[in-house]
């Protein structure tokens, strides 16, 4: 017979003929399994799996016998399954290793014959060739639809790209296998919360006029403006002007609208903010009223410091602590009588000191006074959201000139939001441009040239394809902006 014959890479045609007697489409065994059931008759079909292939090849030797005999032997001398093709099997190999004694007799010196029985351990033929298959969007469902031509199951390579981060691949055909790696839950981004400073400020150039009415009191006039004195390097924040005379407190007005956080949220149940003011009389009877106020988004007060004068002959002034009751309204928590001096021991707001803050955590509200915190617990504002500041500086009447407080200035101020959401950008385990093989022969997962087997999800199986259609549909993280790109490769199998 003329058949070529190739093992390991060596081509046995310049060694050996083939001889009659060759045969490599004996198929492997079959082992049926039944199980008898009770007492009935015949049996029940348990099972069907098949055994090791087996090809018989007579050959021959013609010509320097020694020589090309120990060739072969040295061809043949493996320690695991090589492949092996024949020349009328075309495009087909095996996987195969020689099997008990090499028989082999001499003819002469010049020829001889013999016998090698190959073993193929897995029972099949493999295509030389592999087949790749791309994967399509069907429906919105990454998939392959594959004609296997093989009679016996083939195991294929899936070769995943990723083109986005992700956290989860999946795989199921329509032979009802799953494999799945990852995790089915992982997220792309999740909303975390930290504490930002939303402004710190001492020109107060992001607060905004405002000429609406006031919140705390609606008889309080808002015409006026307000810009910065400088005295020294300091910036003083100051009433230049009072707007009209409403017969009471008038004045200015200026508001800071909270920004949106980092999902587009505006607003905070939790907040702190500090400030430093001045409110000094620079001579008795000097009238006067600032606010430092935080509201809500239908521009309710939460909480806030109200610090005036209204005494017109002394030197008295009072700080009161306000809270808003939920439903529009300000009650004062407490008050604090001072005395609007120079002096230290009298006025914590003159000119050397003048810092303090307020605080609001869910439904506590607390202030700082002489270097004590008053606490408050106001139930209502427990899930109120505060979405602005507001600062306001007041004359009272047609008191004017020298009957103005000398200072009842804000000089800083800053906000911190407690509870800023942002949005956090998971680091997926599969990151863009990382590459998934997958190996259903082997059993075998590999990361970007690494192995990864620990990331199969339990109850995974490995897929193969049955002889017929088969069809194969791939998932990802349903987050996932730009689906990966996968192929399946694979080598028929026939048996």
């Amino acid at each position: 017979m003329s058949v070529s014959v190739f093992f390991d890479g060596n081509d046995l045609s310049d060694l050996i003929g083939v001889a009659e007697g060759y045969n490599a489409f004996d198929t492997a065994e079959w082992d049926n399994r039944t199980q008898t059931v009770g007492n009935g008759n015949g049996a029940v079909f348990t099972g069907r799996t098949h055994g090791i292939k087996v090809v018989p090849m007579p050959f021959y030797i013609k010509n320097d016998v020694k020589n090309k005999y120990d060739k072969l032997l040295k061809f043949l001398n493996v320690s695991e399954p090589k492949k092996l093709t024949f020349g009328n099997v075309v495009n087909r190999c095996y996987y195969a290793v020689p099997d008990g004694k090499i028989e082999f007799e001499t003819l002469g010196e010049n020829a001889g014959r013999g016998k090698i029985t190959w073993i193929v351990p897995s029972g099949v033929s493999e295509s030389i060739e592999t087949k790749t298959v791309p994967v399509q969007l069907v429906n919105g469902i990454l998939t392959a639809n594959i004609d296997y031509a093989g009679s016996a199951d083939a195991f294929p390579v899936f070769r995943v790209k990723h083109n986005d981060e992700n956290g989860y691949i999946g795989a199921v055909s329509s032979s009802g296998t799953a494999l799945e790696l990852g995790n089915r839950g992982e997220l792309d981004t999740t909303k975390l919360s930290e504490a930002v400073t939303i402004v710190d400020t001492t020109t107060f150039s992001e607060f905004k006029q405002y000429t609406g009415v006031n919140p705390e009191n609606l008889r309080k006039g808002n015409t006026g403006t307000s810009g910065i004195v400088k005295e020294g390097d300091t910036n003083y924040w100051r009433l230049n002007n009072a707007g009209a005379d409403n017969g009471y407190w008038h004045g200015s007005s200026y508001v800071f609208d909270f920004p949106a956080d980092g999902t587009g949220h505006v607003g905070s149940k939790n907040v702190y903010s500090y400030f430093n003011a001045v409110f000094w009389a620079g001579a008795m009877g000097q009238t006067a009223d600032m606010q430092v106020l935080f509201l809500d988004s239908k521009n309710q007060v939460v909480m806030g410091y109200d610090i005036y004068k209204v005494d017109t002959v002394g030197n008295q002034g009072v700080l009161a602590m306000l809270a808003g009751d939920g439903k529009g309204g300000v009650n004062v928590l407490r008050n604090e009588v001072f005395t609007t001096s120079h002096l230290e021991s009298q006025n914590f707001f003159n000119k050397p000191r003048g810092d303090s803050d307020i605080r609001k955590n869910g439904g506590n509200i607390t202030f700082y006074y002489r270097g004590e915190y008053p606490n408050f617990y106001v139930p209502e504002l427990k899930d109120i959201e505060i979405t602005k500041c507001m600062i306001n500086q007041y004359q009272y009447g047609d008191r004017s000139g020298i009957k103005l407080m000398s200072y009842f200035d804000f000089r800083r101020l800053f906000i911190v939001n407690n509870d800023a959401k942002y949005i956090f950008d998971i680091k997926n385990r599969y990151e863009k441009k990382s590459n998934i093989v997958i190996d259903n022969g082997s059993a075998e997962i590999f990361k970007n040239g690494l192995p990864k087997n620990n990331e199969l999800i339990d109850g995974s199986k490995f897929i193969s394809l049955k002889p017929g259609q088969n069809k194969i549909e791939f998932y990802a993280s349903s987050w996932v902006k730009s689906k990966p790109t996968i192929t399946v490769e694979y080598r028929e199998r026939w048996l």
